[in-house]
């Protein structure tokens, strides 16, 4: 594969390039190689200092002096090295996904997945056929520095590079555009790496945040709303709504002071993607972008990056998180998150200003799963079953010790977490928010989950976590034919063996743990009934 061509060894240079050491450039008719670049790396006395100078400084040219004639590189960068517990460096394994995001040279940007070399080493490989690579160049004196290079996989041409790290670990930070030998160098800014982690969500090396990257579209329709928040550059934060065009498209116009504008801009070879691109309403000036979705579908979640093309004024780090405030005709609700314990979820934008946060799912003594709200932990948000002229069953934002609702949304079921716009809630039992209702947003999976499991294993739980499938669930045995005896009998599962690709379920009967398929097991919950309702059994999730 292309990424075991490209592991730069010592004693030669790649077997697809040549068969024995060349000097540092390929030798092309009419073309002469490039001097290499000299990097030199000046920081404080330990490598964790908050702030790196790397100094470039191209060879064979001399560096020009300000008018006092004090020394001074040709070019500067200031970085930002990873803050608080934030991975440094990733270990990389087989199927390890790393995102590179908000280079200037657009291409490479994506998400890239490892594959072994054959030899005990990785190279990444860029998803969707894209025409980029990564992998680890072994050091060529007077050509290259030991390191991570992003190049065109066709050319072979290094495009930006890292020398952080080794081939076994993958950095995080310290990303430059490469300008040396078999170079087609990229544009600034470098790129910013990202580990992707269990349910497409990437951890930022500088803030150590954790973004989901799964793929959430709005339908866009006359009217239809969104919420953009977390931006580095916080004018642009606020509601965008969407209005016509005139050209027979739509644009989201912002809120109150109309400075910022959300349009879809077709693509312009050598300028930029195809995409949205949040952007100023007088100078049309990117800001940041998107290139999921089409015309008719908008992006939501953490997909956006810092645009720095053309007609570009680059917002600052991080990028805006996008959540849908209202919907309209055919558009629908962002998405549902497979409820677990540990799992963690956002409440944001409601008129009761208390009610917004971060929740943490646990179980609660009559075995359901209720999110409680970090830090105060006034509000809590669970599942309600419908009580006939009470309240409709769905999701309920209340108040943790007098248990009333502030807020609503009638939509998933105990198993999937609804993320969109709530609705206030002004029935029994109540105590009624404040508008604008919240949108809820999924933070992060519960913590050390995906490295508690292996790679199949996980996928498995994936694809079973709409059924309510996970460990801790209680289920109910059906259609089993060998042991028609277990039909009826109850008990909750304890994990799943990959290899058998069957669930290990403890019996309540005291029976021991049996190997059951998946198919013929049913989830079946607690479900608590409120205030003076005492706790019953609850029906089989269809």
């Amino acid at each position: 594969g292309i990424c075991a061509r490209l592991s730069r060894q010592p004693a030669r240079a790649p077997a697809a390039r040549m068969a024995a050491l060349r000097p540092f450039s390929k030798s092309r008719p009419g073309k002469r190689p490039r001097p290499a670049a000299a990097i030199d790396v000046l920081s404080s006395d330990d490598d964790e200092s908050q702030e790196l100078v790397l100094v470039a400084e191209a060879a064979g040219r001399k560096a020009p002096k300000p008018a006092d004639d004090s020394e001074t590189p040709e070019v500067v960068f200031v970085l930002d090295t990873p803050a608080g517990d934030a991975p440094r460096r990733v270990p990389v394994k087989r199927g390890t996904q790393i995102a590179l995001r908000s280079a200037g040279t657009a291409e490479v940007n994506g998400t890239y997945v490892s594959h072994s070399n054959g030899d005990g080493t990785f190279g990444f490989q860029m998803e969707g056929g894209g025409d980029c690579a990564i992998a680890w160049w072994d050091e060529q004196p007077g050509a290259w520095k030991a390191g991570w290079y992003v190049f065109a996989a066709e050319t072979e041409e290094g495009i930006y590079c890292s020398t952080r790290g080794d081939e076994a670990h993958f950095p995080l930070a310290g990303w430059l555009v490469y300008e040396g030998p078999e170079a087609r160098p990229g544009s600034l800014p470098p790129p910013r790496a990202e580990l992707v982690e269990a349910g497409g969500t990437a951890r930022d090396a500088t803030t150590g945040s954790v973004r989901t990257t799964a793929r959430c579209l709005l339908d866009v329709a006359l009217g239809a709303a969104v919420l953009l928040h977390a931006a580095g550059s916080a004018e642009v934060n606020g509601t965008y709504t969407a209005e016509a065009n005139g050209e027979g498209g739509w644009q989201f116009s912002k809120e109150g002071d109309g400075g910022f504008a959300i349009a879809w801009w077709d693509a312009q070879p050598g300028q930029w993607q195809a995409g949205w691109y949040i952007f100023a309403a007088d100078s049309e000036e990117g800001v940041y972008f998107s290139t999921q979705g089409d015309e008719a579908h908008f992006p939501l979640g953490t997909s956006w990056e810092v645009y720095a093309g053309p007609d570009g004024r680059p917002g600052l780090l991080p990028p805006p998180r996008v959540d849908v405030r209202s919907t309209v005709a055919s558009a629908n609700a962002c998405e549902f998150a497979y409820v677990q314990a540990g799992m963690q979820v956002g409440v944001l934008g409601a008129g009761t200003q208390a009610v917004n946060g971060s929740y943490v799912a646990a179980f609660a003594e009559d075995g359901t799963l209720k999110f409680t709200q970090q830090g105060s932990g006034f509000y809590a948000i669970a599942w309600w079953d419908a009580e006939p002229g009470q309240w409709r069953a769905g999701w309920y934002i209340f108040t943790a010790e007098a248990e009333e609702g502030v807020y609503c949304l009638g939509q998933g079921d105990e198993a999937r977490f609804p993320l969109g716009l709530w609705e206030v809630y002004s029935g029994p039992e109540s105590q009624p928010g404040r508008v604008p209702a919240p949108c809820t947003t999924y933070e992060q999976a519960p913590r050390g989950q995906r490295q508690a499991v292996s790679d199949e294993e996980w996928k498995a739980q994936l694809n079973a976590g709409w059924q309510g499938f996970c460990p801790g669930a209680e289920v109910e045995l059906t259609g089993l034919k060998a042991a028609s005896e277990l039909n009826g009998q109850h008990g909750r599962l304890l994990s799943f063996d990959s290899e058998a690709l069957r669930w290990q379920v403890q019996l309540s009967d005291g029976r021991g743990a049996k190997s059951i398929r998946s198919a013929a097991l049913a989830v079946w919950t607690w479900r608590r009934k409120w205030k003076n309702f005492s706790l019953m059994r609850g029906h089989k999730d269809q």
